[in-house]
């Protein structure tokens, strides 16, 4: 559900108003196709490594409107110029859900976690990234989520609880690639 209202707290109550849009979960077969929703798409290196398999991208969701404008120059697929934290973003990415397995693939910011780079972890707003692409994945009601960031981010315990956590609250499990 998206646009719900809050009609009363005790019992709580909620309403749907003209903007409220419903996307049920959909049963998937896993024999199905897959394909995936890139968010926080830089310039599409999820798409470009995904598309020689035969998995489709759906859409992009990007912040940055140099890297948006890129990705419409290159691929023939729906850029969303937008923050991965925005709800109206996500609705319209699951507007566009098809059937099959889906998946939402992400990189977030690296600055935060790199030894190169501050390491003040979820102390530095992008930081924050990663529990919006969490959040997404949850709204989408996605089959799998790949993650891609510095390899130091599993030295930073909060990080590592928060994919935890989450893995287990979606009946989903955790594997860790290197490089």
């Amino acid at each position: 559900f998206y646009g719900l209202i809050l009609d009363t707290k005790e019992p709580m109550i909620l309403s749907t108003t003209d903007e409220t849009a419903v996307f049920p979960k959909r049963e998937t077969d896993p024999f199905q196709k897959m394909a995936i929703y890139d968010v926080c798409s830089g310039m599409g290196g999820f798409t470009m490594g995904s598309a020689p398999l035969g998995i489709d991208t759906i859409a992009f969701l990007e912040t940055s409107a140099f890297a948006c404008d890129v990705l419409r120059e290159n691929f023939q697929i729906p850029v969303i110029h937008g923050d991965v934290a925005d709800t109206r973003c996500v609705r319209a990415l699951h507007a566009m859900k098809p059937q099959g397995f889906v998946q939402v693939t992400g990189g977030f910011p690296c600055q935060p976690f790199s030894r190169q780079g501050d390491m003040k972890g979820e102390q530095d707003v992008r930081g924050t990234v990663l529990a919006s692409i969490l959040r997404c994945s949850w709204l989408l009601q996605a089959d799998a989520l790949l993650l891609e960031c510095v390899d130091n981010v599993t030295h930073f315990s909060e990080i590592m609880k928060t994919l935890e956590v989450f893995a287990e609250r979606s009946e989903e499990h955790t594997s860790e690639l290197q490089s």
